[in-house]
Parts: structure tokens; C-alpha cells; sequence
């Protein structure tokens, strides 16, 4: 009797196969998989929550607002969002995986300040807010304020990419007021980018075990306020 052979272009699935498929996926691929599925534990909880929420005067989403979708309500957005996380066939070229989608815009972030500021203060009074906090953008370890404080980077790097014990931080907002969380110490959110914002990152590094990972970032500061004065 020959043996059976698999059809064209389909694996065999011997040991031979599952010893190199699992030295080319970790442990527990599938089970992750299954689980962010829509019907799985992890699916179906992310599936209930809204990528968009505005609470009292602050809108939060993780990457941020666009001109390409910034005529768009709250609702709308997440209502686009759900429906194609629920259904594969409308991820392509929709607002899940667009860059300038909330879940993965960055130019709140990395965007001129000075172009986008107009655009900015529409879509704050677009959905009537006084902030917008967006996660996404590293920002080495400490809340930082773009755009006067109208738009707030929170993502410090708690992710295992990052050294997490060099990085302890939050947002804390109290009585309608943002202010930073370092280390357990509450401190004044900069009001500039200049003189304040390296009066800020002093504070936090100070409380930071040696050396702090904001190092960079204040040297690049005083840097940049030494210049004018060295012409």
C-alpha cells in the first residue's frame, strides 16, 4: 500500500514539522491568538471597551486625533473601530491599521507645534475638551506637555522593551488639574518647553535612581537655552 501524500503546496504534519514550526513561533502563539479572537477572553473584553472616551474635559485614545478624522464624533469612531476588529475582511484599508487612525497617529507628538496648533485647538473645541492625553509616542519617562499643555504624552515606557525600574510615572488629574506622578511625588506639569519643562524633568530625575533615564533630555535642553547666549 503507497503511502498517502499530502496535496500540492500543503505540509506534511509530521514531528519534523512541528519541531521547526515551534522553533519558528514561541509557545502559547495559538492560545494568544484564540484568546484576542472576538469570541475569546481577551477579544471579546477589548471588544466592549471604546478606543475613544472623553471624561469631564479630557479626551483619551492611545495615538491621537487627525485632520483625516477629526469631523468624526466619538461615537463614530469607535463604532468604526468595532466593527472592524469584529470582522477580518474590513481591516484593510480601514481605520484599525490606518496611521492616521487613532489607535497609530503620532503627529500630536512629533508634529510641528507651531503648524498644528490651529488644528489642535479645533478638535479640542470640536469635542469640548480642555486636553487630550495620548499614549503611543516613548516619551523617556515622564508625562510631557506639547501644545501648551493641551495635549499630554503619557506613554513613559512600562513596557519590558524599556528599563522599567528606571521609569515610574503617571498622570494624575485632581480638581480638573493635570500634574505628573513621579516616583509617588506630585509635580507641576511644565508650562513650556524651555526654562519650565527643564525646571520639570530636574524634579522627576532628581527623584529617579541614578542615573535617571531623563539625563538626555535635560542635557539636550540646556543645551539648547545655553546657545543664544554662546552667539
Amino acid at each position: 500500500m503507497k503511502e498517502s501524500r499530502p496535496p500540492e503546496g500543503v505540509p506534511k504534519f509530521d514531528e519534523a514539522y512541528r519541531t521547526k514550526w515551534e522553533s519558528e513561533n514561541p509557545l502559547g502563539y495559538i492560545e494568544r491568538r484564540d484568546a484576542f479572537e472576538p469570541s475569546g477572553k481577551y477579544g471579546k473584553w477589548i471588544r466592549s471597551l471604546n478606543a475613544v472616551i472623553k471624561i469631564d474635559e479630557t479626551l483619551f485614545l492611545h495615538g491621537g486625533i487627525s485632520p483625516k478624522y477629526a469631523d468624526m464624533s466619538i461615537r463614530d469612531l469607535n463604532n468604526r473601530i468595532r466593527i472592524e476588529l469584529d470582522d477580518r475582511k474590513r481591516l484593510q484599508g480601514g481605520i484599525v491599521l490606518d496611521n492616521d487612525g487613532p489607535l497609530w497617529y503620532r503627529g500630536l507628538a512629533v508634529g510641528s507645534e507651531e503648524s498644528l496648533e490651529p488644528f489642535v485647538k479645533g478638535v479640542l473645541k470640536s469635542h469640548q475638551v480642555e486636553r487630550i492625553v495620548i499614549g503611543h509616542t516613548f516619551t523617556d519617562g515622564a508625562v510631557t506637555p506639547r501644545f501648551g499643555g493641551k495635549v499630554l504624552m503619557i506613554d513613559i515606557g512600562l513596557a519590558r522593551l524599556y528599563d522599567t525600574k528606571r521609569r515610574q510615572d503617571c498622570l494624575l488629574i485632581e480638581n480638573h488639574q493635570p500634574y505628573a506622578l513621579h516616583r509617588g511625588r506630585k509635580l507641576d506639569l511644565p508650562s513650556d518647553t524651555g526654562s519650565d519643562m527643564l525646571r520639570y524633568l530636574k524634579q522627576a530625575a532628581a527623584l529617579d535612581p541614578a542615573p535617571s533615564a531623563l539625563g538626555k533630555r535635560i542635557a539636550e535642553i540646556e543645551d539648547r537655552l545655553q546657545a543664544p547666549a554662546q552667539k
